[in-house]
């Protein structure tokens, strides 16, 4: 919690000064004191006030529902585990420049460690601290982004035969539907987790396989189903022309 933050939002009238210190007397906050538990949630800080708070403090904007990332941005070193703990995530990539939401724009720390690791000019917006876990889980957690679920989503898109090779319409809008975008980036993000050095994809007649190749040994891991390979395949060639894996 920036505590300067906090200081600005009870002199700027934000939070009632005498609300505030009813409900932490002295002053004292729990370790583990946050604006969106200890202030929104019990009604202490309105939540429509804090784009303004957020704008004239801290000079940047407070991100809105559709910043949050459609698809997963999957960096080498920028593993999930350091989004979670700094609390931030890729919103966007223009340019040169990548968007991040940060639940607190102060954190220069990570801000250092982001610019470091993409190579990129780093614009930031602020977000609330749930929904950052939640676009986290939504897109590289066990909760959204696990193979079984997004199998689940792909089978209940009206009309999806399996991304049939022969269906070159039907390929091309499967390769940029939501779920085949996401199960591709889990592919991609646990290559990364596991420090693999190549991801090999094998089409085989009955089954499609695909290996992590990790100190020089191929290892097999959780594949897609056969019906998904054309879309996948496809996918990852859509990518390759935009230069984003």
């Amino acid at each position: 919690m920036n505590r300067q933050f906090l200081d600005y939002l009870i002199d700027q009238g934000f939070v009632p000064r005498a609300d505030f210190e009813e409900a932490f007397p002295g002053g004292s906050l729990p370790p583990d004191f946050s604006v969106e538990e200890n202030l929104i949630k019990p009604g202490l800080l309105s939540l429509e006030r804090i784009p303004e708070a957020v704008q004239e403090f801290f000079g940047v904007p407070f991100a809105r529902e559709e910043d949050f990332p459609k698809e997963p941005t999957v960096y080498e070193n920028l593993s999930v585990q350091f989004m979670k703990e700094a609390k931030f995530i890729p919103s966007q990539m223009q340019d040169d420049t990548l968007t991040v939401i940060m639940a607190d724009p102060d954190d220069f720390y990570t801000l250092d460690a982001i610019r470091l690791a993409t190579g990129k000019r780093i614009q930031v917006l602020m977000g609330q601290e749930s929904k950052i876990a939640e676009a986290i889980e939504r897109s590289y957690g066990s909760g959204g982004s696990s193979m079984e679920r997004i199998i689940e989503d792909l089978d209940s898109i009206p009309d999806y035969q399996g991304g049939d090779e022969e269906n070159v319409d039907q390929l091309r809008d499967m390769a940029s539907e939501g779920p085949v975008i996401r199960l591709v980036n889990l592919i991609i993000t646990r290559a990364i987790e596991r420090r693999a050095s190549d991801i090999h994809m094998e089409p085989f007649e009955d089954h499609f396989r695909v290996r992590y190749r990790i100190d020089g040994v191929l290892h097999d891991v959780e594949s897609p189903p056969k019906r998904l390979q054309a879309a996948i395949i496809s996918r990852i060639k859509i990518m390759a022309k935009m230069n984003i894996a």
